[in-house]
């Protein structure tokens, strides 16, 4: 049985303080109330607020079943307000799957997410409307899907499909779909076009890109176009042309984007993985979900830092963290568990390795790098700049300007002090990190 808005409300937020007193609960990366999060999606930008939506597994493992979206916002990308669930699944949805919320021609905001039904049923795609501050949902009556199956005008997909993405171009507006495979194994990403501006009504207009996966993010950056998927593995990037004719996708770059995933089941350990793109005052953000702690019994998960994303010459992402992290500095102690770090490794002179006691190990050479004893090949350049921003629990590393990146999580890192065990570095600088207010409105 389904719990009420006002069940998981009273759940969630009467084990925050709880939670948010665990060993290990970051200090300055959002997180939800308490329980295990998953995904952070539709980020949305209103009159200078930034809204985003996460999911909330109050029953643990059992994900599947009583999931509902939570919804947090901020006026400076640093501290944030909790507030309520504001959209329940009904009594035939098993859990509603991430999508996004955008404006219709009205300047209603619009969320547009996947029902999953309970029993043998295809997914379909619905719309609900938001209030003026985006924290309550409401679905239209009688609430019909947008797009199912039988209506979407392309290929046969099997019942996954799901996570619909909105976005312009050329004057128009588009979206594109997530986990799309035919019956012969194709995965592929369908690109539809509004007919309207009411965002309900859609046209099939081909394929997009001939490879698939979750949470689609796609968006313009320096005359290009970014393909941001999660492929039930580590989460990757393509840079490249959107034919205005033939709105066909076709890459010129081909990266990682972060570095870390290990296991797509529950507890999840996907490191940095379903991400979700938004503007803020003419800057491009980067956030995503990180899993993969230690277990916790009230909380599990948290969003990264968000991180401004550019493209340099060669048609490779520089994520670095947004500058506003910097007003968080303060004189580093060991005991807080959370700093912000600062390098150049001289690695032509040989391999250069970090250690933060016995939770974290990073280990950097030319051609790439190691974390916890787990190598990945990334060439580096023999000066190659570390940013590491830990957070008790989680470590956010950018390297090579951000060019390459991972997150890993650990046991609680209060108490230990970052060292340089071999190898040569120089400007090493060292700050602690107090934390971002965090705090509930149940109200809104």
């Amino acid at each position: 049985m389904n719990l009420t808005k006002e069940q998981v409300n009273r759940l969630v937020f009467s084990d925050m303080p709880a939670a948010f007193r665990e060993a290990g609960h970051p200090k300055f990366h959002l997180t939800a109330p308490s329980h295990v999060t998953i995904d952070f999606w539709g980020p949305a930008v209103k009159d200078r607020v930034l809204h985003i939506y996460f999911h909330v597994c109050p029953e643990g493992s059992s994900f599947q079943e009583n999931t509902h979206f939570f919804h947090a916002r901020t006026q400076n990308l640093l501290d944030w307000e909790l507030l309520p669930c504001p959209i329940a699944p009904g009594e035939d949805e098993l859990r509603l799957n991430d999508g996004c919320i955008d404006f219709d021609d009205r300047g209603r905001a619009i969320m547009l997410y996947t029902s999953v039904p309970k029993g043998h049923i295809p997914r379909s795609h619905h719309a609900a409307y938001g209030n003026e501050d985006l924290t309550e949902f409401t679905r239209p009556d009688p609430d019909e899907p947008f797009m199912t199956l039988e209506n979407h005008g392309g290929p046969a997909f099997g019942w996954g499909w799901s996570d619909p993405f909105v976005f312009r171009a050329f004057g128009r507006t588009f979206m594109l779909m997530s986990k799309c495979v035919t019956p012969d194994g194709q995965n592929l990403l369908p690109i539809y076009e509004a007919v309207d501006g009411s965002l309900l009504h859609w046209e099939y207009k081909g394929i997009l890109f001939e490879n698939n996966g979750e949470v689609v993010n796609f968006f313009p950056l320096s005359g290009k176009w970014v393909l941001i998927y999660s492929p039930y593995n580590t989460i990757e990037y393509f840079v490249g042309d959107l034919d205005p004719v033939t709105l066909h996708f076709t890459p010129e770059h081909h990266e990682i984007l972060s570095y870390g995933y290990h296991r797509q089941d529950y507890p999840f350990d996907r490191g940095f993985y379903a991400s979700f793109v938004t503007h803020w005052e003419g800057r491009t953000l980067l956030g995503g979900w990180i899993s993969g702690f230690p277990e916790n019994p009230l909380w599990d998960g948290c969003m990264s830092s968000l991180r401004e994303v550019i493209l340099d010459e060669s048609q490779r992402l520089c994520q670095t963290p947004i500058r506003e992290l910097i007003s968080l500095r303060e004189p580093f102690t060991a005991q807080t568990g959370s700093f912000d770090l600062e390098a150049l490794c001289l690695l032509d002179e040989g391999p250069v390795t970090l250690a933060l006691g016995d939770r974290l190990t990073l280990t950097m050479d030319t051609q790439g790098f190691t974390v916890n004893g787990e190598r990945f090949d990334s060439p580096l350049p023999p000066h190659c700049r570390l940013r590491m921003l830990v957070d008790r629990s989680v470590a956010e590393i950018f390297l090579d300007g951000g060019r390459v990146t991972a997150t890993r999580c650990f046991a609680d890192a209060q108490g230990y002090q970052p060292e340089i065990t071999s190898g040569r570095v120089t400007d090493f600088t060292l700050w602690g990190m107090r934390s971002c207010q965090i705090r509930e409105n149940l109200v809104g």
